[in-house]
């Protein structure tokens, strides 16, 4: 489940690139973006418990 997660965040990615015209705004959005992937990760990393 998680990995269908990441997946999404992934094109989700993409979509922004192709959507927002403002650079500033568009790397705040990537950065929301895979900052949450990251956590994800971790998650799946530490067994599926939070990591704070």
């Amino acid at each position: 489940m998680r990995q269908k997660l990441v997946t999404l965040l992934k094109d989700c990615l993409y979509v922004l690139e192709k959507v927002v015209d403002a650079p500033y705004e568009l790397r705040q959005m990537q950065e929301q973006v895979e900052r949450k992937i990251a956590e994800i990760r971790k998650e799946q990393q530490s067994g599926g418990k939070k990591v704070a």
